[in-house]
């Protein structure tokens, strides 16, 4: 009784959060109020939007000459760091117990499937490439799934396919490949939000594109945006783009690849691209590896960004707080500023089932977005802990300190990887991952857990939605001497329920031998 009384407290404490934000939002952050470390910007204006229908995609589809694909790359920030640190961790070996995990006692309520799980787009289907660096977003009535190079909208009633077009399609480009994609649904003003880059052109040039639904209907009209991303980073290479918003802002961030490795970020008001106009928007450059921007999902005008950085000296994480987001002219960021962690690494490669090919679990970067609501930052990362684990926060960003730095896994010999979290606004979380079991014969699965408000403060082993029928051999990356796998996934809260207790969740999964797969499915509490 006094557990259940001291769980009704709490959640009723979570609940009043975003209020007592509110009350303090004037204020800066602690530390940009102790230390102010302001990045300079710049500014550049956009165009405005063309729109395009469904039926336009379409018909550009099937008459366009397509680009010749390329192979959709990895980039490590020092690729001899990268192979020293991956040498490492296959060396090391040893094996978890369950007593050195953070999540201990286990959550008493872990996120289960809900009804719906299916095959999304294949390898096949989407045009050949890989990975699929499959992501995407539930909305009211569609759930859209990006990949490379696919845009795919299903009906979330019947989960009816209703639309499919290349990305060079979708976006109206025919010069490049584009790759990388991401989408996001902004359930405070009912779009989707859909972004992919392409190859730089023989100029230099390189775009960076944004559609914008122009109502809720995925299958509706799109606002669509061009940006020379080349022309604006000096021709250096952008790479692996992430997308966030807050309130009234869409933040775009980026890997750039010149003389120098760092990231990029751009700031745009939804005021002016959700209505097709031209746009002054932010730029800033020279900032830390790994800028992962935040779905902000409450009204406050700081949006706070991090950054995972296995290759830094301090393995801690890196935060900066932006500041009016939307505001071309009072749009501010500060820092970077270090907060303290659990050392991480770079983890090592996941091991399949009758085969010594490996699955690439990426470099212990952010591969999506955080959530932010009240004070509360949430994200999640592949890190070396005997094996891949997955490794979660929550950040009091506010005060700069992680109150949750804990580490989970399907099993003690299991390699996790590929990790998207998110949280609603009541503070319940919602994870997804790949996940591997060589030793006991278990191939690439979609894995599923989280935790509710009132659990204990951890994330367990949860559990699988599918389980690949075979191993991976056919998408060789011989630069990483591994089977490249999906560099994220994502997961997403359903806007259309009222206690935001359903999420939707895309993952990669294997159809066959050299055939990628993915999986939709809805999960809650």
């Amino acid at each position: 009784m006094c557990r259940m009384i001291k769980s009704i407290l709490l959640s009723q404490v979570i609940l009043l959060l975003p209020a007592i934000v509110a009350m303090g939002a004037n204020e800066a952050p602690r530390l940009v109020e102790e230390y102010r470390k302001e990045v300079p910007k710049q500014s550049a204006q956009m165009d405005a939007a063309k729109p395009r229908s469904i039926d336009d995609m379409k018909k550009d589809d099937a008459t366009m000459e397509k680009p010749e694909p390329k192979e959709i790359p990895f980039y490590p920030k020092d690729m001899q760091k990268y192979n020293e640190m991956k040498e490492k961790a296959q060396k090391e070996g040893g094996e978890r117990s369950s007593a050195d995990s953070g999540a201990t006692p286990i959550p008493l309520a872990p996120p289960g499937l809900r009804g719906i799980n299916f095959d999304g787009v294949n390898q096949t289907t989407a045009g050949g490439l890989y990975p699929p660096d499959t992501h995407g977003a539930v909305g009211r009535t569609h759930f859209v799934q990006v990949t490379n190079t696919h845009v795919d909208i299903y009906r979330k009633s019947d989960q009816l396919l209703q639309g499919s077009v290349s990305l060079n399609a979708f976006f109206g480009y025919f010069e490049q490949t584009l790759f990388d994609p991401r989408c996001i649904y902004d359930h405070l003003w009912n779009r989707f939000i859909i972004t992919a880059e392409g190859f730089p052109e023989a100029d230099g040039d390189q775009w960076h594109f944004i559609g914008i639904s122009q109502t809720s209907n995925a299958l509706g009209a799109y606002w669509i945006y061009a940006i020379n991303v080349g022309a604006i980073y000096g021709r250096d290479f952008w790479d692996f783009p992430q997308l966030g918003m807050t309130q009234d802002a869409i933040i775009i961030t980026a890997h750039i690849f010149g003389n120098t490795v760092r990231s990029g970020m751009m700031t745009f008001a939804k005021a002016r691209i959700y209505n097709g106009l031209g746009v002054t928007f932010n730029i800033w450059d020279g900032l830390w590896w790994n800028l992962t921007p935040p779905i902000v999902r409450d009204s406050d005008k700081w949006a706070a960004l991090v950054c995972a950085d296995a290759y830094a000296v301090n393995t801690g994480l890196y935060i900066y707080y932006l500041e009016n987001a939307q505001n071309p002219a009072y749009a501010f960021l500060w820092g970077p500023y270090f907060i303290d962690t659990v050392d991480f690494f770079i983890p090592p490669n996941a091991p399949q089932p009758g085969t010594t090919h490996v699955l690439h679990t990426s470099d212990a970067r952010f591969v999506n977005a955080s959530t932010q609501i009240g004070y509360n930052l949430y994200q999640i990362h592949s890190v070396n802990f005997f094996g891949a684990a997955c490794k979660w926060y929550q950040i009091d960003w506010w005060v700069g300190t992680a109150l949750i730095d804990n580490t989970f896994w399907a099993s003690t010999t299991s390699s996790d990887f590929n990790a998207s979290i998110a949280a609603n606004d009541f503070n319940d979380v919602y994870v997804t991952w790949s996940s591997t079991n060589a030793s006991a014969g278990i191939r690439a699965q979609v894995r599923i857990s989280g935790r509710r408000n009132f659990d204990p403060p951890a994330i367990g082993a949860g559990s699988a939605l599918f389980t690949s029928p075979v191993s991976l051999t056919g998408n060789y990356d011989a630069r990483f001497n591994a089977q490249r796998w999906g560099d994220y996934s994502a997961v997403t809260i359903d806007p259309s329920v009222a206690n935001q207790l359903r999420a939707w969740i895309v993952n990669e999964k294997i159809n066959a031998a050299a055939v990628w797969g993915s999986r939709i499915a809805r999960i809650g509490f």
